[in-house]
């Protein structure tokens, strides 16, 4: 994947892509006629400031504010670097509060790893992103502003909704909608688990999640990790298939592996969905035996 780069992906709203290396996270600025409405905070101050400055170098307006998706580092760390008024769901702000009292440096990272608080995944990647004595020294702060459900962001002529709707990879995960460009920052809401292994998708978690979203009248996406823009019918097109599969699930069991692969052909997407939703049944199983 390449370095972040500045997007502009509508009327209103810029886009700074992901990187793969250090597992940097989609960045999004609104502008407004009256305000502009930063999204997310960064993976570290590098990061934000990057922005930042990328921002500058675009000729755009530096943000009024700033709001997350959700409490992964990778969304949050950055948010030092910021001096305006940040918001966040309200258990986002109680993850944020549990991480500042932790060491991240090498040592104290690899005991957070050893004790099940945080996941090798994330050290790998942590450990690119910033430095030993850079992640010491890492002064994180609490969000300014916290919201239940919703929130909408008045911008002038363009608004930005906020709202929480939950899912496997984090309980607090929030996505944000742009009505007047039809655009949606998913943030990481479609992706399994990871904190959990072997990484999965719940049921109970999953199907209302994609209701909640296929719901909301976008026409473009815009995922945490991916470095395309995803258009409304491929969204779409993995609701079907995630839904299929549960429909083979209820006919078939989940004892019935083979049948159900090949209902599903050599449909790629789909076998992956596959793969994170039986690991789901089977961490089920798990806990209840």
């Amino acid at each position: 994947m390449q370095p972040c780069t500045l997007h502009k992906v509508s009327e209103h709203v810029w886009w700074f892509t992901p990187e793969s290396r250090t597992d940097r996270a989609s960045l999004g600025l609104v502008v407004g006629a009256k305000a502009s409405l930063m999204l997310e905070a960064g993976a570290s101050p590098a990061h934000t400031k990057q922005f930042l400055q990328a921002l500058t170098d675009a000729g755009l307006p530096q943000p009024d504010y700033a709001v997350l998706t959700h409490w992964h580092w990778d969304h949050s760390f950055g948010i030092s670097a910021l001096d305006i008024p940040v918001f966040a769901y309200h258990e986002t702000v109680q993850h944020i509060k549990r991480m500042m009292t932790y060491d991240y440096g090498d040592a104290g990272l690899a005991q957070l790893v050893a004790d099940g608080i945080e996941v090798e995944f994330i050290r790998e990647h942590i450990v690119i992103e910033m430095t030993d004595e850079q992640r010491k020294n890492l002064k994180l702060r609490l969000p300014d502003i916290t919201f239940d459900s919703t929130i909408t962001f008045q911008l002038g002529d363009v608004t930005c909704r906020v709202e929480h709707v939950g899912g496997d990879h984090a309980a607090d995960s929030c996505v944000m909608y742009i009505p007047e460009d039809k655009e949606l920052f998913l943030g990481d809401c479609f992706y399994h688990t990871v904190y959990e292994e072997p990484r999965h998708y719940t049921r109970s978690k999953l199907l209302p999640l994609l209701e909640k979203i296929e719901t909301i009248d976008a026409t473009h996406f815009i995922e945490g990790h991916s470095d395309q823009v995803i258009e409304r019918s491929q969204i779409m097109k993995w609701f079907s298939e995630i839904r299929h599969i549960y429909s083979l699930i209820d006919e078939h069991g989940i004892a019935d592996i083979a049948v159900i692969q090949s209902a599903l052909g050599e449909n790629e997407d789909a076998l992956d969905f596959l793969e994170a939703i039986l690991a789901g049944y089977d961490v089920q199983i798990s806990k209840e035996a």
